[in-house]
């Protein structure tokens, strides 16, 4: 008996260690032999340790399961586990890979129920985002950019949303008719699965062996879709240069949001505009299809300047946009230095929302007038 009870704690130790070098299927071998030790009855245990014992092995084979992307398998032993927080958060993950999303939810919940932290609060949020529950993942998220994203999609039409795995990549697609203008967002994929315990792999989120639930993109293949209010607006291109840390937090933060949130118009940059062919024409197309366009000077970026020449040719309304200091420095180019600019600064963003969305106003009304 003495024999059989090491042997087992043997087998279970190989097991985590496999594990945690990754040799899962070895790992698997190795539960399965501790798992036949105590099925045979050869163990003397009480009830409550002999189910202990066993839900344990269930819960770390389902993990190695799980790491094979075997979630057929995974689920099985998680469903004969002990429902502790962990089971319930990996089961969860399998259920979600596996396209069950409804069910996922459900594990979820309950772990969430358990434990109320963010890991599980995201997994919540995104099985909402895969079952079209836009509302419902935002009480899920505290996300500004998840939020904004959720706010734009939510009122959409016709929505077609599925999931693919590309091996390494979770993607949310959210389809909706005569794709126009393709764009991705990311989401953060859930964290990855409690690893195995006490020995062997990391007990915690993202152990051992999970590197995490790759992100979820959603792809809106068209920005000017109608409205559940209405018809939409149409596109705002946005010339700028990129790879500026507060240009950049200026467009995602303060221009996008405020222009889709008031004149329900979203603004597109030659980033969001990638596709197959020639990026010039595409670029062009994306200027051409625009209501307006916005250039952004501040680091007197040759392509910003093609794009507001090209828009000024073609008879498209530019606004133009300077960071405040750059301006009184250097100014910009003489043949648009007398154009009005809306300036901004880090310190009177509130004051650059409001001028923008008046000349934007004033830009629309003075089309509507034509």
């Amino acid at each position: 008996m003495v024999d059989e009870f090491n042997k087992m704690q043997a087998l279970c130790a190989e097991g985590d260690t496999l594990a945690e070098a990754r040799r899962w299927d070895e790992a698997i071998i190795r539960y399965n032999g501790a798992e036949q030790i105590l099925n045979k009855g050869d163990v003397y245990l009480t009830y409550e340790s002999l189910e202990e014992a066993l839900s344990s092995i269930y819960r770390n084979r389902g993990n190695a399961h799980a790491a094979l992307k075997n979630d057929e398998a995974a689920i099985a032993d998680y469903q004969k586990c002990n429902k502790h927080f962990d089971v319930l958060y990996n089961w969860g993950n399998s259920l979600f890979r596996s396209g069950h999303f409804e069910e996922a939810r459900e594990r979820f919940s309950q772990a969430y129920e358990q434990k109320q932290n963010d890991h599980a609060q995201r997994a919540l949020c995104n099985c909402a985002i895969m079952l079209g529950e836009f509302d419902q993942a935002k009480k899920h998220s505290d996300d500004e950019i998840v939020n904004l994203l959720l706010d734009f999609i939510s009122p959409l039409k016709h929505l077609e949303i599925y999931t693919e795995n590309t091996g390494h990549t979770w993607r949310l697609n959210v389809i909706v008719e005569d794709p126009v203008d393709p764009r991705t967002f990311v989401i953060n994929g859930n964290t990855g699965n409690v690893g195995n315990s006490p020995s062997g792999m990391q007990s915690g989120f993202g152990g051992s062996g999970y590197a995490g639930y790759p992100p979820i993109s959603v792809r809106v293949l068209n920005q000017s879709a109608e409205y559940a209010t209405g018809e939409s607006n149409g596109t705002c291109f946005m010339a700028m240069a990129f790879g500026h840390q507060q240009l950049d937090l200026i467009v995602s933060k303060h221009i996008k949001p405020s222009i889709i949130e008031k004149f329900n118009i979203a603004v597109v940059t030659s980033n969001d505009l990638s596709q197959a062919g020639s990026i010039d024409q595409i670029i062009r197309d994306g200027i051409r299809n625009s209501k307006f366009v916005i250039a952004d000077l501040t680091h007197s970026n040759n392509g910003a300047y093609w794009e507001a020449g090209f828009a000024e040719g073609a008879g498209i309304p530019v606004i133009y946009t300077c960071r405040e200091d750059v301006f009184q420095a250097e100014s910009t180019h003489f043949d648009v230095n007398h154009q009005t600019t809306v300036l901004w600064s880090i310190d009177g963003l509130g004051e650059f929302d409001t001028k923008l969305i008046e000349v934007v106003q004033n830009t629309i009304q003075s089309q509507e007038k034509v």
